[in-house]
């Protein structure tokens, strides 16, 4: 019992342990996944082939939801973007050009401080990866100097 629970448990965090590994097919993931637990020896070598097939399905079936989900986001930006094209089209019936001409400029703006938000929160990101790889506690410099000498 104790060992279902830990391949149960396994399966569940096998699609965020190998999500960082771009570019592997679903076959791939599967045959990863599978080795990774008969080296742990959570599986033995008779289950392996049907525990592979297990999570052949399960990455098949991930990758199949990832592409509906993919298709069904951008429609729904291009819906988005047509409801914002007939906004403007409606204020371009009801503002002067110089109302539109300022409603455009505060609108490049908005876009323009929004991209420097997404800046520093890139560079804010990186300079937590770069922790993250550090050693910690950080090595302190000894105040004689380098040993040896």
């Amino acid at each position: 019992m104790k060992n279902l629970m830990i391949v149960a448990a396994l399966l569940l965090f096998s699609g965020t342990l190998f999500a960082q590994k771009p570019g592997l097919t679903p076959e791939e993931k599967a045959l990863l996944i599978t080795g990774k637990m008969k080296e742990s020896g959570l599986i033995a070598e008779d289950q392996f082939d049907r525990v592979y097939e297990v999570n052949l399905q399960t990455e098949m079936e991930k990758k199949e939801r990832r592409e509906a989900f993919k298709a069904k986001r951008e429609a729904f930006q291009k819906e988005l973007k047509a409801v914002e094209e007939s906004r403007i089209k409606a204020f371009e019936e009801i503002l002067t050009p110089e109302q539109m001409r300022d409603l455009k400029m505060a609108r490049a703006k908005r876009k323009v401080a929004i991209a420097k938000r997404k800046k520093l929160m890139a560079r804010r990101t990186a300079r937590l990866r770069q922790m993250d790889k550090a050693p910690f506690p950080p090595v302190q410099p000894s105040p004689a100097g380098p040993a040896g000498k």
